[in-house]
């Protein structure tokens, strides 16, 4: 892969990050969850002195933003992240059972039966990630007893799971499965631009990526 093209997706990629579970960070980015805004004072209230400097890094993450009134929300990949904490997981395992549950509910409104496959997990994230890797976060969400095989390289959630996963987080999970498709698409757009010998997609501002852009800040659609 072109390294500037690498440069400018890493920051997309937190799938090895997870905050601990009784540290204040992890305690602070739950009380957002999943739509509450807070002013500071209320922060400091609720979890102690010293929180500024977590608020900086989750800003500088993508995960809170601060509003006009100076209130702290989380944004859509803040969410993300507090839900894989919530279930004990790592951002790229959620990024697989999201989209899992996405497919599973399509095919089986059909009557068929859905499930995803490895193949096309690895077509998003094999730049940054070693086949191993990718093959153990299927395998791991099996351990966890959040599904199983179908076929040799595939994922399915367990029924009953899958049917409280999607009624609890359904939203948040079809939000996370669009964001995935756009890394491809954006991706595909910057292939594009270096190949025509043009200027990177309006995105990326200055050489670096916007975060607010690829990170949407927004609730997620009703």
């Amino acid at each position: 892969m072109i390294p500037k093209i690498r440069k400018k997706l890493w920051p997309h990629v937190y799938g090895n990050k997870r905050l601990a579970s009784k540290s204040k960070a992890s305690a602070l980015i739950n009380s957002l969850y999943p739509d509450k805004k807070k002013s500071f004072s209320v922060l400091v209230k609720e979890h102690g002195t010293g929180i500024k400097s977590t608020l900086v890094r989750f800003k500088h993450q993508g995960l809170v933003i601060q509003n006009s009134d100076g209130s702290y929300c989380l944004t859509s990949f803040g969410i993300w992240f507090s839900i894989s904490h919530k279930l004990g997981i790592t951002f790229l395992q959620l990024c697989v059972l999201a989209s899992t549950c996405c497919v599973q509910k399509r095919y089986d409104e059909n009557g068929k039966q859905g499930y995803y496959i490895l193949p096309f997990f690895e077509e998003i994230f094999k730049k940054y990630y070693t086949k191993k890797q990718l093959e153990n976060t299927f395998s791991i969400l099996r351990t966890k007893r959040f599904g199983y095989r179908v076929t040799k390289k595939s994922f399915r959630v367990y029924p009953a799971l899958h049917d409280k996963l999607m009624h609890k987080y359904g939203s948040h999970f079809s939000s996370l499965e669009n964001w995935l498709d756009e890394i491809q698409e954006q991706e595909l757009a910057i292939f594009s631009a270096v190949l025509d010998n043009d200027s990177p997609p309006r995105v990326w501002k200055n050489g670096q990526n916007n975060l607010h852009d690829m990170f949407p800040t927004s609730r997620v659609p009703s």
